[in-house]
């Protein structure tokens, strides 16, 4: 996505674009459903302010139980456009510098980051997930399985004579 420099307005405007994955070069298959993009833009003399809304519906998989489910993403972004010479400005990746022969900026990778910050490290269908029987593979949010659950893993025996002998003295 490309902001033409020109056409911009002095002061405050809203601009709204629907974009897809392939618009944005992103390889992840969560964002299937159309990206919602608002920018509110404020252009000054030297100094253009873009304040970014990212919304999109992911297609997700659930950590616990593998069952596929839909959340909405939502993330915000701040970019400034400055004439001011890169050299005298901090080195901050939200600051992009250009001249006044510019004829526009490519904002694709400040909306690309933002959008895949905003999926979930931990993807859960729903915070009481129970997940799958470690033995069985049921899923337990559907079903309760027959398992055995009184096995106890024979490395842990030493760990419970200690216990033991903590209960004698």
């Amino acid at each position: 996505m490309k902001i033409r420099l020109k056409s911009l307005k002095e002061g405050h405007q809203i601009l709204e674009y629907s974009s897809s994955r392939s618009d944005l070069n992103l390889t992840d298959n969560y964002f299937n459903s159309p990206i919602t993009i608002t920018l509110s833009i404020n252009k000054g003399s030297t100094e253009i302010s873009i304040n970014g809304e990212i919304q999109t519906i992911a297609d997700l998989e659930c950590d616990r139980c593998l069952s596929l489910f839909q959340q909405t993403l939502k993330s915000s972004f701040k970019i400034i456009l400055s004439q001011i010479d890169p050299g005298a400005m901090n080195c901050d990746e939200n600051i992009i510098s250009f001249s006044s022969n510019t004829s526009e900026v490519d904002i694709i990778p400040q909306i690309r980051d933002a959008l895949i910050l905003s999926v979930p490290l931990k993807k859960l269908c729903r915070k009481s997930c129970k997940g799958l029987c470690p033995k069985c593979g049921a899923n337990l949010n559907i079903e309760k399985c027959k398992c055995d659950t009184t096995f106890i893993d024979s490395r842990w025996e030493p760990l419970k004579k200690l216990l033991i002998n903590v209960k004698e003295e």
